[in-house]
């Protein structure tokens, strides 16, 4: 099982979203996303941790934090390393997919859900994720492939 230090104490180690190594589990972690999200499903934040080897839950935060960053700087044409410029505006939060054990909001996510006015339910916000039909064009301008 790998270990993570919380502490970087290089600058190497540290980008604008956090460590180097969220940003490398990122890009394997969005296609992984899309993938789900194309066949309807969530994922628990248990699955990835799972998947990436990683035995705490902040690691993995990270990288979810990575991703969401990432599509924010994409869709706003502020990401210098993106393909192509963005002309098809929002993104939906992919990230918001990623749940808890039981297949329950995330608490920030129950939180926005409920603080929005009227009320939206998850499974409107999951289905905004899962019809979206721009993922392949979203993998394309970041230079990843499922």
């Amino acid at each position: 099982m790998e270990t993570t230090n919380l502490f970087f104490n290089s600058p190497s180690d540290w980008t604008m979203f956090g460590p180097r190594i969220s940003q490398e589990r990122a890009q394997t972690m969005l296609p992984m996303l899309i993938d789900r999200a194309r066949q309807r499903k969530t994922i628990t934040y248990g699955e990835l941790a799972n998947h990436f080897n990683i035995s705490f839950a902040m690691p993995i935060m990270s990288v979810v934090i990575c991703t969401t960053g990432t599509l924010y700087l994409l869709e706003r044409n502020q990401l210098p390393q993106a393909q192509f410029t963005w002309k098809h505006g929002k993104i939906p939060r992919i990230a918001n997919m990623v749940t808890r054990a039981g297949g329950k909001p995330a608490g920030f996510v129950a939180q926005q859900l409920e603080n929005q006015k009227p009320p939206v339910g998850f499974q409107t916000l999951l289905d905004e994720i899962f019809d979206y039909k721009r993922w392949d064009g979203v993998l394309k301008a970041l230079g990843l492939r499922t």
